[in-house]
């Protein structure tokens, strides 16, 4: 549970409003007792190199937005969630405007960032989630219309592989537009970084910048 404390947007690289588009970055954790600031939190330190591979890739042309989650995680049951999502809609409003919009989230923040994608299609231009090694509880699919980027590594140990390849079977079965990725490598995406950094570059450099 996150123990109440929510998300904030706490790092905004680039100028939104000159950008083509945004991508905002929530990372993982499983909640703990006491908050932790993001600067010593290796779950949000690890959102930075997508961010700035995001901003590189597009040479300056996507802005990104580092979320914190003081509490530790996107742990809490959907009423808790969906509060906590609208809290930071809210706070992002402002920064993003009508800018299109890629949300990109690891592990507890992958299952957040699929939840945002259909929850925040009427505030905002979603056009694009990608989930990283994502918390897929069993069964569970997602509303939303946007372009679905599942990435998982098959060492992982700490979220299923399995789950989120059974998700993007079930949202291809649904019509949906969902690239699946795997990557030889476990749930800290430490072993292979610049594979899952290029992925996620890719997929919100089709998104956010014109052709």
């Amino acid at each position: 549970m996150s123990g109440g404390w929510a998300p904030v947007p706490s790092w905004v690289m680039g100028h939104p409003a000159e950008s083509h588009g945004i991508a905002v970055f929530f990372h993982g954790g499983t909640g703990r007792a006491r908050p932790r600031p993001a600067v010593t939190d290796p779950a949000y330190l690890r959102m930075v190199p997508f961010a700035l591979a995001c901003r590189a890739r597009s040479r300056g042309q996507i802005a990104g937005i580092l979320v914190s989650h003081p509490g530790g995680g996107w742990m809490g049951r959907m009423p808790v969630l969906a509060r906590e999502l609208d809290s930071l809609a809210r706070q992002l409003v402002p920064i993003v405007g009508d800018k299109p919009l890629c949300i990109v989230g690891h592990s507890s923040g992958g299952h957040a960032a699929l939840v945002a994608a259909a929850r925040w299609e009427d505030t905002f231009r979603v056009a694009g989630v990608a989930a990283l090694a994502p918390y897929v509880p069993d069964g569970r699919t997602y509303a939303g219309h946007a372009p679905v980027l599942l990435a998982h590594g098959t060492r992982d140990r700490v979220t299923s592989f399995a789950a989120s390849r059974a998700l993007a079977q079930r949202l291809a079965a649904d019509g949906r537009d969902v690239t699946f990725e795997s990557v030889d490598d476990g749930h800290a995406m430490l072993r292979r970084a610049g594979t899952w950094h290029r992925f996620v570059a890719d997929f919100a450099l089709r998104g956010l910048v014109p052709r």
